[in-house]
């Protein structure tokens, strides 16, 4: 390994001891400020040595050529976090901390752990990848747009779960979103309208709370401290692949899709904001359903007026829209099943939480008409 990586290497491994280190001695002594990871500092230190090495710095120079310096330097910073760095829960109970694919953290064997060198052949593969998308006049106009109008936006992925039963953060194993991908201009479009003043005057600081809570729902992990793989608000594709609150970039991007539009089919949502977003072609005409939208275990319409309220006056911890599972995630005879994907996600309220539990909707159902089957006749109805 040629000098210019090591030194990369080096750089990362001591800003991470550091952290560690002074975590351990704020425990005891109350005058250490704990260090706190800084991707932004970290990437200003470790990208411009990352650029000596010839190779990257052909293809830097390549996306100099497509993107301003600045939107180079923040792609960069979102290949660097991708292909060093993972988020782990290393107690019970613990917060999820900023590691290196090749940290001891890991309890090993672990498919997410990776060695160094195999993390900077994932660096030049997503570069490489990333500069050939961009050569398409399409994808690199898209490409800033989604930039420019999505602080967040999540664009490198996983193909699959487990390769040949090694790491899931292999090379071989990673794709880049497509820009011009139908599904993935229809959630910005959305976004972009329901966040906008001028075209949802009257809800567009509400849709900022709801946005914030279903992403939070759709990208991050819950608080897990049962079963196997202990959990706590990381990205869900950093999730051991065998946990079930694990799921790819792209499911992730389905359910904020279907969530979104679940709420717009709660009784009493405006309807000239569907009729707007079916002109604009935003939807397709009759995809959203106004007033639709039910408990699947109570089968009561959902109340947008009782969501706009619990929002604008949360207490927490509690809420009584929840996001549930068709099947939920500890059925009981649950079979390599990805839990977190669109279509097993939607709204449930908390009474309906509490009566399903471990069960799917179908066994949540079938078990309430035999408990009013019996209530008849015991004549009790």
């Amino acid at each position: 390994m040629n000098s210019i990586i090591e030194q990369v290497k080096t750089i990362i491994d001591e800003e991470l001891k550091a952290i560690d280190i002074s975590k351990e001695k704020s425990k005891s002594d109350k005058n250490v400020k704990k260090k706190q990871f800084n991707l932004a500092s970290l990437s200003t230190k470790v990208l411009p040595v990352l650029r000596q090495d010839s190779q990257i710095l052909s293809k830097c120079l390549e996306l100099s050529r497509l993107l301003t310096e600045k939107q180079v330097t923040t792609s960069l910073t979102d290949i660097f976090r991708f292909s060093f760095f993972v988020q782990l829960v290393w107690k019970k109970g613990g917060s999820a901390n900023y590691a290196t694919r090749w940290s001891e953290h890991f309890n090993l064997p672990d498919p997410r752990h990776n060695i160094y060198k195999d993390c900077i052949d994932i660096f030049i593969k997503i570069l490489s990848d990333f500069v050939t998308v961009l050569s398409t006049d399409d994808n690199k106009v898209n490409f800033i747009h989604l930039r420019q109008k999505r602080s967040k936006f999540y664009w490198i992925d996983y193909q699959q779960k487990n390769i040949n039963n090694s790491s899931i953060h292999d090379a071989k194993n990673i794709n880049i979103i497509s820009f011009d991908n139908p599904s993935i201009l229809k959630i910005l479009k959305l976004e972009k309208f329901l966040l906008t003043k001028t075209k949802n005057s009257q809800y567009y600081k509400l849709f900022q709370k709801i946005y914030n809570k279903v992403r939070t729902k759709a990208y991050l992990t819950d608080r897990g401290q049962t079963g196997g793989y202990q959990t706590n608000r990381e990205l869900r594709w950093e999730a051991h692949p065998d946990s079930i609150e694990f799921a790819f970039v792209r499911d992730c991007q389905e359910i904020e899709y279907k969530l979104i539009t679940q709420i717009l089919e709660f009784k009493g949502f405006p309807v000239d904001i569907i009729q707007s977003l079916e002109k604009e072609k935003i939807i397709e005409q009759g995809e959203i359903i106004p007033e639709s939208c039910k408990c699947p275990i109570k089968m009561e319409y959902f109340s947008f007026t009782d969501f706009q309220y619990e929002l604008l006056n949360c207490t927490h911890g509690e809420s009584k829209f929840q996001v549930g599972h068709i099947v939920p995630r500890k059925a009981k005879g649950l079979i390599d099943m990805q839990i977190q994907r669109g279509e097993n996600i939607c709204w449930i309220s908390s009474e309906g939480n509490e009566i399903q539990q471990n069960r799917s909707v179908d066994e949540t159902r079938e078990l309430l008409k035999k408990i009013f089957n019996n209530y008849q006749d015991n004549g009790l109805l």
